[in-house]
């Protein structure tokens, strides 16, 4: 008997050390970037395949990419027509910087709409006539929209609808004006604090949300599988954001001071926004 009390003992305290690792946003990166590691080489560019993405994190650098559950990765070089940089008929691969340069050069390629997420739709006001742009599967934006057409990736809901910016912030490789650069990373503990957090799909789908809230200062996506092979994608919208740290694990974005919906990214550096909870 005193024996099965401490065994359930032992599993309900390992059910909530998971429980607390998968809830928080606040997880150790599955990758720390050192400086040694930095200039060390064997650093690739890897696709996800699988499952869909958005824009900023349908390519990754790592120096192997695992995947395993809904997750699968390939060598850039298999589907991308470009260059014979960082590949693996390199025996030594690159530097860090060396592939973190050449994903940003490739992020625009359009071979892109092969693997993204297809979240989006177009819409018309019955009343006003506006086309606007829906993360809308299924279902409909409420009364008096006239659907247009669905199935689409964020950056042909814009073109269609004639409202750029609409779910990407205005560019390819960025959040437009108001947002720094998305980048690979995390906000570690005691560098942000969390407004809420809820199941994404997409970074574009987490800085769009982010816009709408005066609150929100700063999004992080947890890609779906980044610590467990099965774990869907989390969307963290942040009231403070001190820095990032480089990761595999996530995508994040910060508002430039005086951009998005409120007066400027973090409390350190910006006394008006004290009063953010």
């Amino acid at each position: 008997m005193k024996k099965k009390i401490i065994r359930l003992a032992i599993l309900s305290l390992t059910i909530v050390v998971v429980l607390v690792a998968v809830g928080t946003f606040f997880l150790s990166s599955d990758i720390k970037v050192s400086g040694q590691e930095k200039k060390s080489k064997g650093w690739r560019v890897w696709v996800r395949e699988e499952p869909c993405a958005g824009r900023f994190d349908w390519l990754s650098v790592a120096r192997e990419q695992q995947g395993g559950g809904k997750n699968f990765y390939v060598p850039y070089e298999t589907v991308l027509a470009a260059g014979g940089k960082c590949t693996r008929s390199e025996p030594d691969g690159c530097t860090f910087a060396e592939a973190t340069a050449l994903m940003e050069e490739l992020r625009g390629n359009d071979k892109f709409f092969d693997y993204c997420c297809r979240d989006y739709s177009v819409w018309t006001k019955d009343q006003t006539k506006e086309t606007s742009v829906f993360l809308i599967r299924t279902g409909t934006p409420g009364l008096g929209w006239r659907f247009e057409k669905g199935d689409l990736c964020c950056e042909e809901a814009e073109k269609l609808a004639g409202k750029p910016g609409a779910c990407s912030g205005g560019s390819k490789t960025g959040g437009g004006s108001g947002w720094g650069p998305i980048q690979q990373g995390s906000i570690n503990q005691g560098d942000g604090q969390s407004l809420t957090y809820y199941r994404g799909t997409t970074p574009e789908q987490c800085q769009a949300d982010c816009d709408k809230n005066p609150k929100c200062v700063a999004f992080t996506l947890i890609k779906a599988g980044a610590y467990s092979p099965n774990d869907p994608p989390m969307c963290y919208l942040m009231s403070e954001a001190k820095k990032v740290t480089p990761s595999s694990c996530c995508i994040t974005g910060i508002k430039n001071k005086g951009g998005g919906g409120d007066k400027c990214s973090c409390k350190e550096s910006c006394p008006d926004c004290a009063g953010l909870p």
